[in-house]
């Protein structure tokens, strides 16, 4: 049971990161996005 939990807190561990790295992303496309519309 424990091993159960542990697992799957670490599947929300990594989805939480895959969804940070995934705004961290998106960001720097609007950021380009901005950029290259102000030149």
């Amino acid at each position: 049971m424990a091993a159960l939990l542990q697992r799957s807190r670490q599947a929300l561990d990594m989805q939480n990161l895959s969804s940070a790295w995934n705004r961290k992303k998106n960001l720097g496309v609007a950021l380009e996005f901005a950029i290259v519309q102000g030149l």
